[in-house]
């Protein structure tokens, strides 16, 4: 049998970075507030808890190990080789080597900040959100006595910052904006607004050409795109979210007002398809039924990720048998469209006969072609064998079924001649039926006798065919 995809669906539809159902990674944590990932280690500056803690997100049950203690309101971090620098809202930079035994003691870097959040390492260059100072500063990691520069001034609540080439974006919380400058040109710089009209912006993470940002009283993460200037939400309903980070394509939140690090899985495409039987995906896999969970990971020539979610619908001919009595093929499904074919004549259509049953004018071999659901399927071939075929003048074919028959017989010619007499006897010689048809294509004969054997006698101005006929 033979089966063709009729459908050839494929929709690949660009969507708004939509999210699958959240994951709360771990809870009980005391309002965490900026995150990073080390591998599989993800650290947590937890603002009450005056403390960094970690989890491992490769664990089923991550549980928070403390990495320092003792701190005062943490709520930035950054990991540059084994040190982690941590910002502490009173007024301090302080770092900590991870690889040293617990209990750790973080030193002082730099001090006499104005409520340090966010951080940024460009070369040995440190730059410094001073959400309380109102500007981004910098210190140079590699001096023994680091000496604090500014880079910015007059922003709005300066919470985390970012660059991308030589533009700095900063997250201004007071300001519910992004702005940037570029850092390669002179002091005095001012500040351009990216996007405005946020919620209280915190942190930014950036994919491409996609800046995701956390807006806290907003609930939310938005995204804004670089390139087409379009801000979106890419997730609602969070409890004050704070850090953010991107691993591939699994969002990581730590929820200020939950108390948590939460998790999405952000889904750039869906690539819906409906296919017949089966489908060849584009992660090599084979799918024979429905399948909304299937993801794929495409990475493109300027190296950003593009997550393809699959939505599949298998859709298939749900009954391709037939049921056969005599010279008649009948299928057994009833809610396809359908063409039989000659199998004696590979498979080609038997010119209008498109209805559920078929009747055959000849022996021979018949199957029938089912549309369902956007399928074709193709039924086994069936024999026929029980029909009395002869010819008369021109080739003319002449057949006559149900032969035996229970009562009636149906006669049909293969095309319609004119001039024709049926005659119908028993064994005896007894006439039981006699017709003349100025035009015959096909008709029924009714045999009103005994069961036995009857002749049926047709003749044309030129020729005669005589057919043996039973009733049983």
């Amino acid at each position: 049998m033979k089966k063709i995809n009729l459908i050839g669906i494929i929709l690949l539809l660009l969507i708004t970075a939509s999210v699958q159902a959240q994951t709360t990674v771990v809870s009980g944590l005391k309002n965490p507030r900026s995150i990073l990932l080390n591998g599989n280690d993800l650290y947590v500056a937890e603002f009450q808890g005056n403390k960094v803690s970690k989890i491992d997100i490769s664990s089923p049950t991550p549980t928070a190990i403390d990495v320092v203690t003792g701190l005062n309101y943490p709520v930035g971090l950054l990991l540059n080789g084994n040190d982690l620098y941590i910002t502490e809202y009173t007024g301090k930079l302080l770092k900590v080597d991870i690889t040293s035994p617990f209990p750790r003691t973080a030193t002082d870097v730099v001090i006499g900040l104005s409520n340090p959040y966010g951080l940024f390492l460009n070369g040995n260059d440190l730059y410094i959100a001073e959400s309380g100072g109102t500007k981004i500063s910098k210190i140079d990691i590699t001096s023994s006595a680091p000496t604090v520069t500014t880079v910015v001034t007059g922003l709005s609540s300066p919470q985390s910052i970012i660059l991308n080439g030589n533009d700095l974006y900063i997250a201004e919380s007071g300001g519910n904006k992004i702005s940037k400058i570029d850092i390669t040109s002179p002091f005095p710089r001012t500040a351009t607004d990216v996007v405005t009209g946020l919620d209280r912006p915190y942190f930014m993470v950036l994919d491409c050409s996609d800046l995701y940002i956390s807006e806290s009283s907003g609930n939310k993460i938005s995204k804004f795109n670089l390139t087409t200037k379009v801000l979106t939400d890419v997730v609602t309903g969070l409890a004050s979210p704070i850090g953010i980070l991107l691993n591939g394509n699994e969002l990581h939140i730590s929820e200020n007002g939950g108390g948590k690090i939460s998790k999405f899985s952000i889904i750039h495409y869906v690539d819906t398809r409906m296919e017949c039987d089966s489908l060849l995906w584009i992660d090599g896999n084979t799918y024979y039924a429905n399948n909304t969970n299937a993801q794929h990971n495409l990475t493109n020539v300027l190296g950003c990720d593009s997550v393809v979610a699959l939505d599949l619908t298998i859709n298939s001919v749900s009954d391709i048998t037939t049921t056969s009595s005599g010279a008649s093929i009948t299928a057994n499904n009833a809610n396809a469209t359908y063409q039989w074919l000659d199998c004696d004549g590979n498979f080609s259509a038997i010119n209008g006969e498109t209805n559920r049953s078929f009747t055959a004018l000849s022996n021979g071999n018949y199957a029938v072609e089912l549309t369902e659901n956007g399928c074709i399927d193709t039924s086994a071939c069936v024999t026929v064998t029980s029909l009395s075929v002869h010819e008369l003048e021109n080739n003319v074919s002449i057949s006559a079924y149900p032969n035996p028959t229970k009562e009636s017989v149906h006669v049909a010619l293969d095309r319609a001649i004119k001039g024709v007499d049926l005659i119908l006897t028993d064994i005896t010689g007894k006439e039981i039926f006699n017709k003349h048809f100025n035009s015959l294509s096909e008709t029924d004969i009714v045999i009103d006798g005994k069961k036995g054997v009857y002749l049926l006698t047709i003749k044309t101005a030129n020729d005669q065919e005589v057919l043996n006929l039973v009733k049983d």
